[in-house]
């Protein structure tokens, strides 16, 4: 279980811990690194509950099957029997059915009798280039659930992670423009890539300059990476530019809530 210590305040998450799915993801997503030997010797299933904790459940996976739900149900209980502020963390590329979002805001509603919550991010790393994530929702079904969410109590982000290199800056801001009525956090990465892949041979290979970067989240763990500084400054900048906030880091992201 990897879980990275930080200083503890009232506005500050103690640990996070990833967590391996029982059931593998049903996408495609070309750039995916779930399945990569070291991220797959790093993540977890999970062992105990701690106080002042972020989970992230589906890693390797999508918030779609019932005992996922039936897990978080069981996390959502323990966080009230044993007085723990828990925060939930889920990103999505799916268009979640009413019965689980419902679910979903049944455990928030739990979580927030000791301070924590759920926070689920909609996910975007393009819109014009659809067969980069196989099998995942259609841009507009994503926009759709934004503005279902908004009928919830759920902590709502917009995820524009990862950034390709080779997708522009207008297009980005597009979907800044489309999502931004449905919330005002946005959390944005950059690309890690693996050289044996088909996506960096077809993408990446002899275009663009990768480095090496130790990944934060994972123990030990360095990665060839694409910041994209430049293109992710333009987005950043428009994005406060309409009053709206940006994070590097999902953690940050969760404690911006915790601070209110």
């Amino acid at each position: 279980m990897d879980i990275n210590g930080i200083v503890n305040n009232n506005n500050k998450i103690s640990n996070r811990v990833m967590l391996h799915s029982l059931v593998g993801c049903p996408y495609k997503c070309q750039y995916c690194f779930a399945k990569w030997e070291q991220y797959q010797n790093n993540i977890s299933y999970i062992e105990n509950i701690r106080n002042n904790i972020i989970i992230y459940p589906f890693c390797d996976s999508e918030v779609l099957f019932q005992n996922h739900m039936d897990n978080l149900s069981v996390i959502a209980d323990k966080s009230i029997h044993e007085k723990k502020r828990i925060v939930i963390s889920i990103s999505t590329k799916s268009n979640l059915s009413k019965s689980i979002l419902n679910d979903l805001e049944s455990v928030h509603k739990k979580l927030k009798i000791n301070g924590g919550f759920i926070k689920l991010g909609v996910s975007f790393s393009n819109k014009s280039i659809p067969t980069i994530e196989k099998g995942t929702t259609q841009y507009y079904e994503r926009i759709e659930l934004l503005r279902k969410l908004s009928e919830y109590s759920i902590k709502v982000s917009v995820v524009l992670k990862p950034i390709l290199p080779f997708i522009t800056v207008g297009e980005y801001i597009e979907i800044v423009n489309e999502t931004i009525r449905f919330t005002d956090k946005y959390l944005l990465g950059g690309l890690y890539v693996q050289e044996h892949t088909d996506f960096y041979k077809h993408y990446i290979e002899g275009k663009y300059i990768t480095t090496q970067r130790k990944v934060e989240w994972l123990t030990g763990v360095s990665w060839s990476y694409i910041d994209s500084a430049e293109t992710q400054n333009e987005i950043k900048s428009y994005i406060l530019s309409q009053g709206k906030f940006v994070f590097d880091s999902d953690q940050e992201l969760v404690e911006s809530w915790l601070s209110l």
